[in-house]
């Protein structure tokens, strides 16, 4: 064996060529498989062999099969043997990533590649929380050399490895791994090597890891856990790092563990020196936040970037991707919604050339093998659960429009997928102004055990005005009130209430309107024709004064818009060249489509509005005359655009003027104004950086001015937080137990609701040791009577009183409801542990009981809270079974109480007061206590009728309340009637546990008052601290519970086996993307092999569909008699017509009508078993969502029947119907994959091909944002 200093000399040469991929290294087994450092690491030196590689073994966890013996049970012979699936010993055995110079194994492949298993996230078991300084970071660091960009981090090693070359004699340092027989220890070779040597650094420094560190120069205090970025370049690029490094340790951070809050608020000094050779230029000038996002990306860090509509984040993910370029990675960036990915694409690859920018979409792949790659988060999801081997090479995620989060139906995709992202990803996560962004990125940060830098900006670039539009005539066209000026000031006096005045003085004079209406007495706002459009001409009129176009007007209906636009269909807004420049590219637009298609009333009607300049863009649109909108606007050949409110979540969109048709809007529940998020992100489309000094915002009120407070609150007010809409899902569960990466339990531990749960868990953990140290301090009684058993199960019982008690209680108010008038006993009072006070009900509400008791009290009521396990409620439990009454003093006072019924009631009289005769006299005795509250009553004495019911209640006591009396008391079973068999059994075990607990032997100690405190306050702390243990378990998750009740429906519907094994039908259900459950059971029913592929097509719109029956729009009225005589012959006229729905079934031929009822039928069924497991209705196994309203439109469709004849079967919009097919296209595929997984071949073929039927024509035209010159179209002017 060679001696250290000869493998010193190796290890110089081997750090002076640099070539990793040719390494004569070779790892040992497990190396990138480790969770933790060993303290050494060794190597051997070998020849290069690559013969070899065909004797090496498949990784585990990669695929293939092993054979196992399956004997005879009784006699234990062989009887054959059976082929199973090769299980992965260990998760992290599929997360090996290799370095890429040019496309790695699997590079290009968006599909789970066949044996591959999830990635997982971080170790199964949190570390414990590391200070903010020394978040650990398992991000990618890569050497940023021109020639060999070579990763030193593997993913999943917390080892990173600087390979700088910092001088002559540098060699490559930080290999630790445990030495073995016939390897050379590095720190012997490197003892003789000069004390230059580079660093090697992890988060796991135990105290002896520090000397050792000590010994070869480790570093264990950088904040960030990374290694310095070093080039051959010397002193001047390590001066550059560290003041790098100084930016990020200088953050200020006086809230949260994980969020660092950077100030963006000034330039960053010497930006040049700190990033000399950046991955990305522009023409201009960065912002100061975009310079702060640069530098803390050129230190690989994860950021948050939190910035005004149109601020320019979107640099930030173009610096992100230059620098997955040059290193020559992947990155990943996600969009909420298919159509801005589109818009993104072709931005990116006007940027970064068409190669290296692909494009992943349910519908669209367009060059999978590309290093930037964009796509929606669900098909990010999706490959994060199939283990897709893109992931393998990814370095980034750029997560676009974050504030998604908070969508009620899809936000559980963000935080899925953040939970579910690799150790080794770096995030950047784009947002607008949230008021918790330190929050969200402090919990993104606990997940993945690092820093996330918050970057933030403080206001806009281009400020805004907001006005207040109270014209309605071309005489009243310059009525625009300033109601908020450019430094965000609310102009009351000079603006809004001369808006009010102008309104009241035109309604005075008899003009429309009206002034100061708060919002929720707002009419719709709909006006007639002819006042709409002189409404809208003024406006114009007064945009054209300003110079304020282009412009967007927001609307919140698409009728109201349809009309606005119609009525200004006579506007010619363009001149003759924009005309023509327009005209051309529309026909461009349109030329790939059918003839027919192309003369289409929609598309007809929008090529007529567009070429004068009037545009509108909302969800009905055709999603290719949406693009063509899209792409005029931005050239600003659109100069009046009606839109709602989906338009401001497009890309480079700015306009001059942004106005508000009406700021209230229904949303789906009730009509409300809008929120301070909705209104800024559509207010913030206004104003063009660069060309306006600041942005217009105006408001047209065509009716009321709105109320002054709700305007300053939704122009001024915070917008809303970011919160947790996770839910639990089949498709989840589904796909966490089939990978086994990740249990179930920790996802729902690491979603963003458990986050202010999980942040308290440190404390708790300090709580419990102390804890555990009262207990002990605490001690059991020196008794021997109340020392042992008996105490505790005088304790316990205790324990199982004050439930049963509660239960019967609850029993008592629910069923039998105490009457005015009948006497109420009360529970005992504080002060009066062995007693009980007897009240005179006078009126019970809800839960609370007014009474009339005999004073003086001892004390005041305590707060009315349920009783809980505290010594306060336990310390007269010891007499529970006692039954002594307070008596009456000599002269007793008439007391009000107003309690909590369900804390205080403990029994009901017998009796009742005969002095209180009806409602008049309730409500006289509480209006004389009313009385007396006032000051100048509060000597009177009380009333006759008080006093009546107070004496009557003293003799009560006296005579049936005495001790020696037997039980005054109404007997639950026969007294009140509470003879049901579970409500006769609980108060059956609430007597035996009286029984016992007065059996108990602790009671005849002498001592036992003492003791019973001793023992309680011990039992106090073990219960604190079961508690706080039951906190920091599994059983303490919020969605824990209905997890195991899905769980249950799992099993019972055979998806998974009893012990947890996704069984076939499982696998089938994790192929398909929506109704996962309902059409797997269906499948298994063999519901779909005797439909043709047409049926196919048609019944599976049940599934995507989002139009329901009775939300369509009815039909226009008849023009002439005639039609409408034939529609009240065809059923579909008034009187005794069929509905919608009954015409819609009997067109569908009768083996679709058929399948339909099998669907609805099994969906009910599954309802049920829901039901039976106290699950209520769910969004992904609900019958509502079966919505069969365009199954004739799509069964149409399927057969060939051309676009205008099935829109003309549905009174649904042209948009709605292509995005329903689009939709079904994608269910349709991922149904044909779970076909196969069964074996079903033939079912398999007929999806295949019903896709293939509709997937045609219009509806699945190409986007315009695919094709590169759709730029230099619109700009041409021959």
């Amino acid at each position: 064996m060679s001696s250290p200093a000869a493998e010193a000399v190796k290890l110089r040469q081997y750090a002076d060529s640099v070539r990793l991929l040719d390494s004569p290294f070779r790892h040992l087994p497990g190396l990138y498989e480790c969770d933790s450092p060993a303290p050494h690491l060794a190597f051997e030196w070998r020849e290069s062999a690559s013969s070899t590689l065909l004797l090496c073994q498949p990784a585990p966890g990669e695929g293939g099969s092993e054979l196992f013996v399956r004997r005879d049970l009784r006699s234990g012979r062989l009887a054959g043997l059976e082929e199973r699936e090769a299980q992965s010993p260990h998760p992290q055995s599929m997360q090996r990533m290799y370095n890429r110079p040019g496309g790695g194994a699997g590079a290009g492949v968006s599909e789970p590649s066949v044996g591959s298993v999830p990635f997982r996230p971080d170790e199964a078991t949190p570390e414990p929380a590391a200070t903010a300084g020394t978040a650990s970071d398992d991000s990618w660091s890569v050497l940023p050399t021109d020639s060999s960009q070579f990763l030193i981090q593997p993913p999943g090693l917390d080892l990173s490895l600087d390979l700088s070359l910092q001088g002559e004699d540098s060699l490559p340092g930080g290999f630790e791994r445990q030495v073995s027989s016939g390897a050379v220890a590095v720190a012997e070779a490197l003892a003789e090597l000069p004390d230059s040597v580079p660093s090697v650094r992890s988060r796991h420094t135990s105290a002896a890891d520090q000397r050792a560190a000590s010994m070869l120069h480790v570093s264990t205090s950088t904040p960030d856990g990374r290694l310095p970025m070093a080039s051959a370049s010397g002193a001047g690029s390590s001066s550059r790092l560290s003041q790098l490094r100084q930016m990020a340790d200088s953050a200020h951070q006086p809230k949260f563990e994980w969020a660092v809050a950077i100030d963006s608020s000034q330039p960053v000094a010497n930006m040049s020196a700190l990033v000399p050779d950046p991955a990305h230029t522009w023409s201009f000038t960065l912002d100061p936040f975009q310079q702060h996002a640069v530098c803390h990306l050129e230190q690989h860090h994860d950021i948050f970037v939190a910035a005004h509509t149109s601020a320019g984040k979107t640099v930030v993910a173009e610096y992100a991707i230059a620098q997955s370029l040059r290193r020559q990675t992947r990155v990943i960036y996600t969009s909420p919604i298919k159509a801005l990915s589109n818009q993104k694409f072709h931005d990116f690859r006007k940027c970064f050339t068409t190669e290296n920018v692909g494009l992943i979409t349910g519908d669209v792949q367009v060059n999978q093998n590309a290093s930037c790659l964009i796509m929606t988060t669900e098909i990010l999801r999706s490959m994060l659960y199939g283990g897709s081997d893109i992931l393998r090479e990814l370095e980034w995620v750029i997560f676009d429009e974050v504030h998604y989060v908070n969508d009620a139906e899809r936000g559980v995709v963000w935080e899925e997928v953040l939970i579910l992202l690799p150790k080794h990803v770096a995030i950047i996560l784009l947002s607008a102004t949230v008021p918790n962004t330190e929050q969200f990125a402090n919990w993104v940060g606990s997940i993945k055990r690092r820093n996330i830098y918050v970057i933030s900006t403080s206001k806009r670039p281009v400020p805004l005005e907001h006005y207040l539009y109270t014209g309605n005539s071309s005489a009243t066209s310059k009525e625009l009130f300033l109601f908020i000026d450019s430094r965000s000031k609310f102009q009351r006096t000079g603006g809004y209430e001369a808006a009010v005045l102008a309104k009241k003085q035109r309604e005075s004079s008899g003009g429309a309107g009206g002034g100061g209406a708060k919002w929720g007495a707002w009419p719709s706002g709909h006006l007639d024709p002819k006042t709409e459009r002189n409404v809208w001409l003024s406006v114009i009129s007064m945009l054209k004064e300003r110079q304020g176009m282009p412009a967007v007007v927001f609307m919140q209906r698409i009728d109201t818009m349809v009309q606005s636009l119609t009525a200004l269909q006579k506007l010619d807004l363009n001149t003759a060249v924009e005309k023509n420049r327009t005209y051309k590219f529309f026909r461009m637009a349109v030329a790939k489509l059918r003839p027919e298609d192309r003369e289409l009333p929609q598309v007809e009607f929008f090529q007529r509005m567009l070429a004068k300049g009037l545009g509108v863009h909302h969800g009905g649109v055709l999603p290719i005359l949406k693009e063509v909108v899209e792409l005029l606007f931005q050239k600003g050949l659109v100069k009046l655009l009606f839109a709602t409110e989906t338009f401001a979540m497009g890309v480079n969109m700015p306009a001059k003027t942004v106005l508000f048709d009406t700021v209230v809007k229904h949303d789906g529940r009730q009509r409300r104004p809008l929120l301070p998020g909705e209104y800024t992100q559509m207010a913030g489309r206004a104003g063009r950086r660069g060309l306006d000094a600041t942005g217009t915002v105006i408001v047209v009120c065509k009716s009321e001015v709105p109320d002054a407070g709700t305007l300053e609150h939704m122009a001024l007010g915070k917008a809303t937080k970011l919160e947790s809409k996770f839910r639990v899902t089949y498709a989840m569960i589904l796909n966490l137990l089939r990978g086994r990466a990740l249990r179930v339990e920790e996802v729902l531990r690491r979603s963003f609701s458990e986050d202010s749960s999980q942040a308290m868990a440190g404390d708790r953990q300090r709580q419990l040791v102390q804890l555990e140290a009262d207990i002990a301090e605490a001690g059991l009684p020196s008794c021997r009577a109340c020392g042992g058993p008996a105490m505790d199960a005088y304790l316990a019982g205790l324990l199982e009183h004050q439930r049963l008690r509660e239960q019967a209680t609850k029993e008592i108010l629910t069923c039998f409801r105490p009457r005015p008038g009948q006497l109420i006993v009360m529970r005992p009072w504080p002060g009066e542990p062995g007693t009980r006070r007897v009240g005179v009900l006078l009126q019970l509400d809800g839960n609370r009981m007014r009474l009339l008791t005999l004073g003086p009290l001892p004390s005041s009521p305590p707060p009315p809270t349920a009783q809980s396990a505290t010594a306060t409620s336990f310390a007269p439990l010891a007499a529970v079974c006692q039954t002594e009454f307070a008596q009456p003093a000599a002269q007793p006072q008439p007391v009000l109480l107003d309690l909590p019924a369900a804390d205080w009631l403990d029994g009901v009289g017998q009796q009742t007061a005969n002095s209180l005769r009806g409602e008049a006299s309730v409500r006289a005795v509480l209006d004389d206590f009313k009385r007396r509250e006032l000051p100048r009553f509060a000597d009177s004495p009380p009333g006759q009728t008080v006093s009546q019911v107070a004496q009557e209640l003293a003799d009560l006591l006296r005579s049936r309340y005495a001790a020696a009396a037997p039980s005054p008391l109404l007997d639950p079973v026969d007294g009140m009637g509470l003879k049901k068999i579970d409500q006769t059994q609980l108060f059956a075990r609430l007597a035996e546990c009286r029984r016992s607990l007065l059996a108990n032997e602790c009671l005849a100690c002498p001592g036992f008052s003492a003791h019973f405190s001793q023992a309680l306050r011990r039992q106090l702390l073990i219960w604190q601290r079961n508690h706080l243990m039951h906190q920091l378990s599994d059983d303490s998750l919020l969605y824990l519970a209905e997890y195991k009740q899905r769980l249950q429906v799992l099993r019972k519907m055979e998806f998974v086996s009893q012990n947890d094994q996704v069984r076939l039908k499982g696998q089938a259900a994790c192929e398909l993307s929506s109704q996962c459950v309902l059409i797997t059971e269906l499948m298994f029913q063999n519901a779909f092999d005797q439909l043709e592929p047409a049926h196919l097509a048609s019944l599976f719109s049940c599934f995507v569909c989002e139009a329901r029956l009775q939300q369509a729009k009815p039909p226009p009225p008849p023009s002439t008699s005639n039609s409408a005589a034939s529609a009240r012959q065809d059923g579909r006229g008034g009187g005794g017509g069929r509905d919608p729905v009954t015409d819609m079934l009997l067109e569908l031929p009768e083996p679709l009508r058929e399948a339909l009822d099998r669907v609805i039928d099994t969906a009910n069924s599954a309802q049920a078993l829901q039901c039976e497991f106290q699950l209520g209705l769910v969004p992904d196994l609900d019958p509502d969502s079966v919505r069969p309203a365009l199954m004739r439109v799509v069964y149409e469709w399927a057969r060939g029947t051309s676009f205008r004849e099935i829109a003309g079967l549905t009174d649904q919009q042209e948009g709605i119907i292509v995005r329903c097919i689009q939709r079904l296209d994608e269910l349709l595929k991922d149904a044909r994959n779970a076909a196969r997984v069964i074996g079903a071949n033939q079912l398999s073929e007929k999806f295949e091909t019903a896709s293939q039927l509709i997937k045609r024509d219009i509806v699945f035209a190409a986007s315009l944002y695919l094709d590169d010159s759709v730029d230099s179209h619109i700009l041409r002017d021959d």
